[in-house]
C-alpha cells in the first residue's frame, strides 16, 4: 500500500534535534523511525530548513555551524524523509557551515548554478566563485 506523504514542520525537526523538550522530541524521533521504516513519507520543504537553520543556530539552542550542517544533512537523507531541492540543500548547508554564508545565499547560488542562471544581488561577495551574478543597471 502507497504511503501518502505528509509535510515535516521546523518544530518536530527542532525537538528531534535538539532532545528538548523530552516528551516532544520522543514523539518527534519516533516519528521519524516511522519514516525510515516506510509507514509514513515525510516532505520537508526548503523554507522548513531556512526556518531551522534560524532556530537552531539561535541563542536558546546555539548550534554551531559544523554542528548545525551535520545534524540537518543527516536528518535530510533519512530515508522516508523527502526534502525539496536535496542537492540545493545540502550544497547551501555546506556553503552556510563551511564558508559561512547565510543558508538563504548559499541556496540561491546552488539554485542558480544548477539551472544555469545568475543571482541579482547587491551582495555579490556571498556569490562571488559560487554562482554567475546578473549585472545590475547602474
Amino acid at each position: 500500500m502507497p504511503v501518502e506523504p505528509g509535510l515535516l514542520d521546523t518544530n518536530l525537526i527542532v525537538y528531534a534535534l535538539t532532545g528538548e523538550p523530552a516528551p516532544l522530541a520522543g514523539r518527534a524521533t519516533k516519528l521519524l523511525r516511522e519514516a525510515e521504516s516506510g509507514r509514513v513519507s515525510l516532505v520537508v520543504p526548503v523554507a522548513v530548513v531556512a526556518e531551522a537553520v534560524y532556530v537552531l543556530g539561535g541563542r536558546h539552542f546555539g548550534f554551531d555551524r559544523i554542528r548545525m550542517m551535520r545534524a540537518l544533512c543527516g536528518l535530510l537523507r533519512t530515508p522516508g524523509v523527502v526534502c525539496d531541492d536535496l542537492d540545493a540543500v545540502l550544497d547551501a548547508l555546506a556553503a552556510y557551515a563551511l564558508d559561512g554564508i547565510d543558508f538563504v545565499d548559499g541556496y540561491l547560488g546552488a539554485r542558480a548554478t544548477a539551472a544555469g542562471s545568475c543571482v541579482w544581488t547587491f551582495n555579490r561577495r556571498h556569490f562571488e566563485g559560487r554562482a554567475r551574478l546578473g549585472e545590475l543597471p547602474a
